[in-house]
């Protein structure tokens, strides 16, 4: 475990200390709590201050990655080479799918979508991914976020918005 402490915070002051908050790199919250990756590791901390937990801690040589989604129960991430989630009530983490370069995360109800060079869709529950956009053949996607509405999938390409049928 990296450390713990409690705090109560005051307008703008920090919600935990004692983490090496200077490799924080995302961050995303529910109505409860406020998680966010710090080097190896994705902690979890209260949004009204106090100890944060650890609910993820990889390699010391590892980063997580570039985005985080939340849903009812997980928090979903990547340590590369794969894509992952961890159980919000710290009871561990699952590897999902391998993922080298994720650059974007949404989730709706029933599925999780990511952008690795092509922007992919799979079942919460796992199983194979779907390409949405982004033939082997044709260019990488650069872009760094998605997002889900009720209909459709949204990414930024290049200097453009994107967008497919979920």
């Amino acid at each position: 475990m990296l450390g713990t402490s409690s705090v109560a915070p005051a307008e703008g002051a920090p919600l935990a200390e004692g983490f090496p908050i200077s490799e924080a790199s995302r961050i995303a919250a529910d109505d409860d709590r406020v998680f966010y990756s710090a080097g190896p590791a994705l902690l979890a901390v209260p949004v009204g201050g106090g100890e944060a937990t650890t609910l993820f801690e990889g390699e010391a040589w590892s980063t997580l990655g570039h985005a985080l989604a939340v849903d009812e129960t997980r928090v979903w991430f990547q340590a590369a080479p794969q894509l992952r989630w961890a159980a919000k009530n710290g009871a561990g983490s699952v590897e999902v799918t391998e993922s080298e370069r994720l650059q974007g995360l949404a989730l709706d109800d029933s599925h999780v979508y990511w952008l690795d060079d092509r922007l992919y869709r799979m079942t919460q529950a796992g199983g194979d991914r779907t390409l949405l956009s982004g033939a082997p053949s044709s260019r990488r996607i650069t872009g760094s976020d998605v997002l889900v509405d009720d209909g459709c999938v949204y990414w930024i390409e290049g200097e453009r918005v994107r967008k497919t049928a979920r």
